[in-house]
């Protein structure tokens, strides 16, 4: 079987597999077991059980399920909550606060845990129900939820970057630098954003009309305080070189599990609905990544991934052409596929193509993670609005849903671009601080 008859082959079944709804860490499975055995037979199966062995024993991996598990801590046992509440309590007296104070929230809760489905769900279950017993509309706080939510997966630790790294060997440490300059940019063009609207719509977000004192906001403040030392102990210490970013998940996890049992927070069942969790969670990450290995491979040693390497680099077109049409394929993807799957499936190919091209590979590797964020709150399919769906108070359609994320698409995309265009908002950190 010719190379250009295999990817045809390939793209046809892994469309009609991932329409068809068949979970994607067994697409990526089959399509590895079958051409394996197409162009190798039986013995090649060896091949693919070494490359899952070592891609599980990988050490950035192991990262993983320790920040799932603080997220987990921080959702179960109610910390989430504390922070909330002290957002409320300072910022509830103004347009559009309670929305506001969710973003700043929702950066917290991304540099703690590095999850985007825990901060949605968290911050949708505490969050909702509050902006809507205080007269918000809906077309405001159910977009703030379902774009702050997405914070996760750019802001550091991200767990996609995690993989990421470890796919194309670009530096985690400077990855988390990088993403801290466009995930302050994000929140910040949600929070203007956001201001603007209630500035001019103040119908849409009502001021709370009762006076809170300041020894209550000094109260709730300090639960801001404790979490605020570990993101700064977390960031700090893979920063300044103290630990590894594997370390640092250690770090994390270990320092909300003594945060929530020193406040009495952590019961036997938040306790065991976390670990449960963490475990299911980190086990459909790790098959997809064991299939998306496999399935990665078996495209290089056939030479699918060579051949479209090859057709990109031999176009007679601007490399910024063929970077807007990876970045459109990466949107449509978030609609229908997992963050954890693109990341596995595209990074390889995109890496390739991009490292042809001459791109800058850490620039690119944020762009990439950014437009992979679009794609899933992009309407109608994106990931994140079925998040929003299934946590949503009754009554709330899936149109209410669109209509109400898609101005937080466009401040993703305007975040895209800024980024495009002075790429030192990437690159600048982890220059100032790893000369």
């Amino acid at each position: 079987m010719s190379v250009e008859i295999s990817l045809v082959l390939v793209v046809f079944l892994f469309m009609t597999s991932l329409f068809l709804g068949i979970p994607v860490a067994f697409v990526l499975g089959g399509l590895a077991v079958i051409f394996t055995l197409l162009f190798w037979g039986p013995p090649g199966l060896s091949v693919m059980a070494y490359s899952a062995f070592d891609v599980v024993t990988t050490p950035v991996l192991f990262a993983v399920p320790l920040f799932i598990f603080m997220g987990n801590l921080m959702r179960y046992s109610g910390l989430g909550e504390e922070l909330y509440d002290a957002v409320e309590t300072w910022m509830g007296g103004i347009n559009g606060g309670l929305a506001i104070g969710t973003v700043v929230i929702c950066t917290l809760f991304a540099a703690m845990t590095g999850i985007a489905g825990a901060a949605t769900i968290t911050m949708a279950l505490i969050a909702l129900p509050s902006m809507a017993a205080h007269g918000y509309d809906k077309s405001i706080y159910i977009g703030t939820v379902a774009a702050a939510g997405l914070l996760g997966l750019l802001i550091p630790p991200s767990c996609e970057m995690i993989l990421y790294a470890a796919i194309t060997s670009v530096s985690l440490g400077k990855m988390y630098l990088a993403g801290i300059g466009p995930g302050l940019l994000m929140a910040s063009l949600f929070v203007i954003y956001i201001g603007l609207r209630c500035r001019f719509q103040p119908h849409l977000a009502p001021a709370r009309k009762v006076k809170v004192s300041w020894g209550r906001k000094l109260t709730a403040g300090r639960h801001v305080v404790i979490p605020g030392l570990l993101i700064a102990l977390i960031l700090g210490g893979i920063y300044s070189g103290i630990f590894t970013p594997t370390e640092a998940s250690g770090v994390g996890a270990g320092g909300v599990l003594i945060i929530a049992l020193a406040r009495r927070k952590l019961t036997r069942e938040a306790f065991e609905t976390s670990l449960y969790s963490t475990l299911r969670i980190s086990g459909m990450v790790f098959w997809i990544i064991i299939a998306a290995t496999c399935f990665s491979h078996t495209l290089t040693v056939t030479g699918i991934g060579p051949l479209l390497t090859s057709i990109v680099a031999g176009w007679e077109v601007s490399k910024w052409f063929i970077i807007l049409g990876m970045l459109l394929i990466l949107v449509i993807m978030g609609m229908f596929v997992s963050d954890t799957a693109i990341v596995l499936i595209m990074s390889p190919i995109c890496f390739s193509i991009t490292g042809v091209l001459g791109i800058h590979q850490l620039w690119w590797g944020l762009i990439f993670v950014i437009t992979m964020i679009i794609g899933w709150l992009t309407p109608p399919y994106g990931f994140n609005l079925f998040y929003m769906k299934a946590v949503v108070p009754e009554g709330i359609t899936m149109r209410d849903i669109y209509s109400s994320v898609i101005p937080f698409v466009a401040c993703m995309a305007l975040c895209l671009v800024i980024c495009m265009i002075f790429p030192q908002i990437i690159l600048f950190i982890p220059g100032l601080l790893t000369r």
